[in-house]
């Protein structure tokens, strides 16, 4: 569950941890802290801490938020900067079988404070056999003793399947 790419993993997640750049990341973070503007590690940027600084450079954060789900019973909590819960979902390597319900739909559009359950449904078929007594007819045949009976040779006892889903 706790999938993330790789380019997200090895990237640099805070200014101290870009090495050899010192004074680009100190010219972002400045400018940063100058608009008065945080950057959690959660937090995703469209470009590196330690990609160079240029004239004009459009930085565009994208600001993380926590969010609960509750996957089949076990609740954990997530940071995320997807908009929608497919994207969450898809971020978070969370897959989903034919029968799973998601609630809030997939194409509902995530905020802070959000809970995502996923509904694990699996389809299960139990086959009962029942035996099924054979009919009884009674025919008068004068050649037997009043009272008693007898079974004709088709007469036989069959099972019935029944599938219960």
């Amino acid at each position: 569950m706790g999938y993330q790419a790789l380019y997200r993993v090895w990237r640099p997640q805070n200014f101290e941890d870009v090495v050899g750049q010192q004074h680009v990341t100190k010219t972002l973070q400045n400018a940063l802290q100058e608009q008065k503007i945080s950057v959690k590690a959660q937090d995703e940027l469209n470009v590196a801490l330690d990609d160079p600084i240029k004239d004009g450079m459009d930085i565009q954060i994208y600001v993380a938020f926590p969010l609960v789900v509750n996957d089949g019973g076990t609740e954990a909590e997530y940071w995320t900067t997807s908009t929608t819960v497919a994207d969450f979902l898809e971020q978070q390597g969370i897959t989903l079988n034919e029968l799973d319900k998601v609630e809030p739909g997939l194409d509902e559009v995530l905020s802070e404070g959000s809970q995502v359950t996923v509904t694990r449904v699996e389809k299960v078929i139990d086959v009962v056999e029942e035996e099924i007594d054979f009919a009884v007819v009674s025919k008068k045949d004068d050649s037997m003793a009043q009272g008693t009976e007898r079974l004709s040779n088709k007469a036989k006892r069959e099972n019935f399947r029944k599938n219960l889903k």
